[in-house]
C-alpha cells in the first residue's frame, strides 16, 4: 500500500479496565490489593502500537462513569486517537479481576455482562476512519454475539471497500462465549464449533490471522494444529501467525508450504497475560511498515517477552526505543532492573519543548519559623498557601508556552492537594522529612509504603542535602534511601525529582557533580533533577555529560531560587540560556517570601498576596521563555 493514510492501524472491539492483583502467588480469593490498568486485546493493541511508533486509533465504547473515563484518559495519553471512543449512557466498562501466580497460573474473572464495548452497533463504525487507515483490527470475541458479530463484519466490508487491511487476533476466551462458568476465565480452550462458524465468513477477508494453537484449532474447527493450519490456509490467503509462547512464533504466508519460525527470548516469567496483545504490538511494527516476516517476528516476540516479565498488560509494552535498547544487548537480558528503568524515563519523557515553570510552596520549616515569630498557628499557614495556589491559578490563562506546576507538602497543602486537577496543572509533593539529614521519609516511613498510598500522577519530590565528601558514612546513606525511593517509584509508576543542595555549612564549590555520578551509578535515575542556580559553567558541562551518559531520557534539570531576589534569577536565567539540560524552574520564596513576610505580620490582605505573587510568578515564567525560547 503506497498511498498516505491518516493512521496505520484502527482497533475495534474491546476496552476495559483491568484490575490486577499485586500479591504474586496468592489466589484471587487472598489477593487484597490490586494495580488498575487499561485491558481488553484491541486497546492493549491501540496502545501498544502507538508506543512503538505506530498511528493509531480506537472505536469502541465505554461506560459514563469513572473507569469510561479512566480509559478514554489514558488512550489518549498513550498517543492513541479517541475520536470514535464513544460514551454509551446505558452502560458500563467492563472490568477484568485477575490474579498472578506464576509460571503458569493466572485466574480471571471477566465482568462483561452487557458491558459497554459489547454494545458498538453499525451506527458507530465510520467509513471514513477505516478508508484513512492502513488495516483494521477486530477480534474473535466480537463475534461472541450476532450484533457485534455483524458490526465486525459491516467493518471489513469497509476495509475491503477502501483497499484497507484487515487483521484478525482470535482472542478467544472460552467464558466470553458462555463455553464455562464465571469461574473458568483462565480457561483457554472447549471445544465448539460455534466460534469457526461466526469466522468463516471473514476468514477469506482477512490479510493476517494471528493465534495461539489452541485459538487456530478453534477458529478452523479442528483438533489438530497441522490440519487447523491445513484448513484455514484453504479458506483465506492471509498470512497466519502461531504465537508459542516462550518457544516463540511461527508464521505462514500465503505461499504454499512457506513458514518462518522465530525463537523466542528467554525470560524470567512473572505474568503471561496480555503478552500476546503485546506480541501482536511488535509484530505490526515490523507488518505495518513492510518488513520482513522474520523482523516482524523477532520485534513481535521482544515485546511478548518483555510483557510476560512484568505487571499489567498495557503499561507494560514497551516503548520503541525501548525494544530497540533490548535488542541490541549482545547477551539476553537476564535481570529486568536496567530495562525496567529504560521503561520507566521513556514512559515519563513527554514530547514537550515548553520548559516547566513551577511554583514550589513545599516549604515548612520555614513557615514554622514565621508561625513562631508572628505568633501564628498551622491554620494560618494553610490559609497562606492556599492563597499562593489561588496565584498560580490566576495565571494559568496567561499566554505563555510553558508548562505550568507546583510543588506542595500534605502537612499544610492537604486541601491543595485535594483540590488539585494534575490534568490541570503539573503537581509534585514532597516526601523527605522537614530537616532530616540524613535523608528520612515523611513520618519515618519506608517510601514504599507511602507511596502506595499517592495518586500516581502525583510527582514525587525529595530533597536531599549534600553531605561534605569527607563525610562518606552519611552520603552512603543518602545513596541508600535515595536508591529506596527511586525503586519505590519504579514499582508505583511515579516521576520522581531530586533537589540537590550542598550542606548548610559555608561551602565554595556547590557542584553537584559528583553527587550526581554517585547516585547515577547506584541505579538512582529521576525523572527531573532539580539544582542549585550557582553552578560553573565546568559543572553544568560536566552534568550535562553525565545525563546523557546515564540517562538520555531524563527530563532535564529544573532551576531552584535560593531565596534570590528577582532580579538576579533573571541574569542567571540570561547567563545558562545555552545549557542544555535546564528545562524550567521551581522557586519558592523569591516568587512569594515578600508576600509572605507581609501577611504574616498583618500588613497584607489576602487579595493583594495573590496579586503580587501571580505578577512576579508571570514575570519570571515570561523572563525564562524570553531567554530559552526567544519569545
Amino acid at each position: 500500500m503506497t498511498e498516505e493514510r491518516e493512521f496505520d492501524i484502527v482497533c475495534i472491539g474491546r476496552a476495559a479496565v483491568d484490575l490486577y492483583s499485586d500479591q504474586y502467588g496468592a489466589s484471587l480469593e487472598d489477593a487484597s490489593t490490586f494495580s488498575k490498568y487499561v485491558g481488553g486485546c484491541p486497546a492493549n493493541i491501540a496502545i501498544g502500537t502507538s508506543r512503538l511508533g505506530l498511528h493509531s486509533a480506537m472505536l469502541t465504547r465505554v461506560g459514563n462513569e469513572a473507569m469510561g473515563r479512566f480509559v478514554r484518559e489514558t488512550l489518549d495519553e498513550e498517543g492513541v486517537d479517541i475520536s470514535h471512543v464513544t460514551t454509551d449512557p446505558d452502560r458500563l466498562t467492563g472490568l477484568v479481576l485477575l490474579g498472578v501466580k506464576p509460571p503458569d497460573e493466572f485466574p480471571l474473572i471477566f465482568y462483561r455482562r452487557d458491558c459497554a464495548d459489547m454494545a458498538i452497533d453499525e451506527s458507530d463504525i465510520s467509513a471514513e476512519l477505516i478508508s484513512q487507515s492502513k488495516a483494521l483490527l477486530i477480534t474473535g470475541t466480537h463475534f461472541s454475539t450476532e450484533q457485534s458479530a455483524a458490526v465486525s463484519r459491516r467493518a471489513v466490508a469497509l476495509a475491503k471497500e477502501s483497499g484497507t487491511r484487515v487483521i484478525l487476533d482470535i482472542d478467544f476466551r472460552p467464558v466470553l462465549w458462555g463455553l464455562t462458568g464465571d469461574d473458568g476465565g483462565d480457561e483457554r480452550y472447549v471445544a465448539t464449533n460455534s466460534v469457526h462458524e461466526r469466522l468463516k465468513s471473514v476468514l477469506e477477508h482477512c490479510d493476517l490471522i494471528v493465534g495461539t494453537e489452541e485459538e487456530l484449532r478453534i477458529a478452523a474447527s479442528c483438533e489438530e494444529i497441522g490440519h487447523a493450519i491445513t484448513s484455514l490456509r484453504t479458506s483465506t490467503s492471509a498470512t497466519i501467525v502461531r504465537k508459542r509462547g516462550s518457544d516463540g512464533c511461527t508464521a505462514y504466508p500465503p505461499q504454499a508450504d512457506a513458514k518462518v519460525s522465530a525463537p523466542g527470548f528467554p525470560i524470567k516469567v512473572l505474568n503471561t497475560l496480555g503478552a500476546g496483545d503485546a506480541f501482536l504490538s511488535g509484530f505490526l511494527r515490523g507488518w505495518l511498515r513492510d518488513e520482513s516476516l522474520e523482523t516482524s517476528c523477532q520485534w513481535g516476540n521482544a515485546c511478548g517477552a518483555l510483557v510476560a516479565a512484568r505487571h499489567g498488560c498495557s503499561p507494560a509494552i514497551p516503548y520503541w526505543d525501548e525494544l530497540q535498547h533490548y535488542l541490541s544487548q549482545p547477551e539476553p537480558i537476564q535481570s529486568m532492573i536496567p530495562l525496567n528503568r529504560v521503561h520507566r524515563s521513556i514512559s515519563h519523557c513527554v514530547e514537550d519543548a515548553r520548559p516547566l515553570c513551577i511554583l514550589a510552596i513545599d516549604h515548612r520549616l520555614y513557615f514554622k519559623t514565621l508561625m513562631t515569630r508572628h505568633h501564628r498557628n498551622h491554620d494560618h499557614v494553610r490559609r497562606f498557601k492556599n492563597l499562593l495556589y489561588e496565584a498560580v491559578l490566576k495565571t494559568l490563562e496567561a499566554d505563555i508556552p510553558v508548562n505550568q506546576g507546583i510543588i506542595v507538602d500534605e502537612e499544610y497543602g492537604s486541601d491543595i492537594l485535594r483540590r488539585l486537577n494534575p490534568a490541570q496543572l503539573w503537581c509534585a509533593r514532597c516526601i523527605e522529612a522537614p530537616g532530616s539529614y540524613p535523608l528520612n521519609f515523611l513520618r519515618a516511613q519506608e517510601a514504599s509504603t507511602l507511596l502506595r498510598h499517592w495518586p500516581r500522577d502525583h510527582v514525587v519530590k525529595v530533597l536531599t542535602v549534600q553531605p561534605p565528601l569527607e563525610d562518606s558514612h552519611t552520603f552512603q546513606i543518602q545513596v541508600q534511601r535515595l536508591r529506596q525511593l527511586n525503586e519505590a517509584c519504579t514499582t508505583w509508576g511515579h516521576q520522581l525529582v531530586v533537589e540537590i543542595i550542598p550542606h548548610y555549612e559555608e561551602t565554595t564549590d556547590p557542584s553537584p557533580v559528583e553527587a550526581i555520578e554517585t547516585y547515577y551509578r547506584a541505579g538512582i535515575h529521576p525523572t527531573w533533577w532539580k539544582l542549585m542556580p550557582n553552578i560553573s559553567r565546568e559543572a553544568w558541562n560536566k552534568t550535562h555529560a553525565l545525563i546523557q551518559h546515564y540517562d538520555p531520557h531524563c527530563r532535564g534539570i529544573l532551576l531552584l531560587g535560593k531565596s534570590e531576589p528577582l532580579e538576579v534569577l533573571e541574569e542567571v536565567f540570561s547567563q545558562l540560556e545555552t545549557v542544555a539540560p535546564i528545562k524550567g524552574f521551581a522557586i519558592g520564596r523569591s516568587i512569594w517570601g515578600h508576600a509572605a513576610g507581609h501577611w504574616f505580620a498583618g500588613t497584607m490582605a489576602d487579595n493583594e498576596v495573590v496579586d503580587e505573587v501571580a505578577e512576579r510568578y508571570l514575570k519570571m515564567m515570561e523572563h525564562f521563555t524570553l531567554q530559552r525560547l526567544g519569545v
